[in-house]
């Protein structure tokens, strides 16, 4: 157990111990509740090719940035930070390369970039690339606890204040959301 709670401290560390991570952090945290305040509204829409690649180019260069941060601190477990790096580079390549060649469906490249995937990795590869964060199995657990969080937040702030009756483009299209439409039967009965 306490493992567990020191994976939380050296997380909540990582935040304050150096306040310049939060210029990378910031833009990443307002897209990622943008982009759940955006899908929230609008459920029809999806990830397009264009935008998996440009969010894989992002993706790329926040990879990129944090590795040329890791070279300049030189941290002693260097050498796995990289590969672990390298790693999430090749996945942002791979998103990349089939948004570009359109060789895969939209729905596989839309969720491989979309932000509930890029955006906690980015944010994972920000704290432990650029040697905010330790690399141990408890932190690496904790993060996933509170990433975790973060997302079923997300999803419930889709599912119960976002989207007029949970699809804004059928009540525009003059269509009532399907709860709406069941009311409405019931009320005719």
């Amino acid at each position: 157990m306490n493992y567990f709670l020191n994976g939380f401290e050296l997380i909540f560390d990582s935040f304050t111990k150096d306040p310049g991570v939060w210029w990378f952090l910031a833009p990443i945290l307002i897209l990622w509740l943008a982009t759940q305040i955006y899908f929230g509204e609008y459920k029809r829409e999806k990830i397009s090719f264009a935008g998996a690649f440009s969010a894989g180019i992002s993706f790329l260069w926040i990879n990129i940035s944090t590795l040329r941060i890791l070279f300049i601190i030189k941290p002693d477990d260097i050498l796995i930070r990289i590969y672990i790096l390298v790693i999430f580079l090749f996945y942002g390549l791979f998103i990349i390369y089939n948004a570009y060649s359109h060789k895969v469906s939209r729905e596989f490249v839309g969720t491989l970039a979309s932000p509930n995937t890029l955006y906690p990795l980015s944010i994972t590869i920000i704290l432990f690339g650029q040697g905010h964060l330790k690399i141990s199995l408890w932190a690496i657990f904790d993060l996933l606890i509170i990433l975790g969080f973060i997302w079923l937040f997300f999803l419930f702030l889709k599912k119960n204040f976002l989207g007029l009756g949970g699809d804004i483009e059928a009540v525009k299209a003059g269509e009532l959301p399907k709860e709406l439409e069941e009311d409405k039967i019931k009320a005719l009965k």
